[in-house]
C-alpha cells in the first residue's frame, strides 16, 4: 500500500525532463508530504488494530484520504501487524527523510529502494 503510493509519485517525477524538473521535485515533495501524513494516521490506526476488522477499517481510510485502491486484508495477525508496522516506520524513518533532503529527480530516486 504505502510502496504503491511512493512508486506513483516517483515514477511521476521520472517523467519530467530539463527545465521541469524543480517543479516536479516540488510537487513531488508536496505529494510525499501528504502520503506522509497519511501514513502516520496509519501508523497510529495500525498498532491500535488488533482484529481483521479493525486492520480493515484503518485500511479503508488510508485508501480514502490517500486515492488508494488497495483492497482489504483477507487476514490479519500478530505477524502481518508487525510487518505493516515496520513497512510504516521504513517510510517514516528512511525514505520520507530522503525524499525531504533531495534537491533533485535524481537523489529523489534513490529514496525509494528498487523491488526489481
Amino acid at each position: 500500500m504505502i510502496k504503491r503510493v511512493i512508486f506513483s509519485v516517483v515514477l511521476l517525477a521520472g517523467l519530467v525532463h530539463g527545465n521541469e524538473e524543480k517543479a516536479a521535485l516540488a510537487m513531488v515533495k508536496e505529494q510525499l508530504a501528504v502520503a506522509e501524513k497519511n501514513v502516520r494516521i496509519m501508523q497510529q490506526c495500525i498498532q491500535g488494530a488488533n482484529t481483521l476488522a479493525q486492520a480493515n477499517a484503518c485500511e479503508k481510510a488510508f485508501a480514502q484520504a490517500s486515492n488508494d485502491t488497495s483492497e482489504p486484508f483477507t487476514a490479519w495477525d500478530a505477524a502481518l501487524k508487525k510487518e505493516l508496522l515496520e513497512e510504516v516506520k521504513y517510510y517514516l524513518d528512511v525514505i520520507a527523510p530522503c525524499v525531504n533532503k533531495a534537491k533533485t529527480l535524481e537523489e529523489l530516486s534513490v529514496c525509494v529502494p528498487d523491488e526489481g
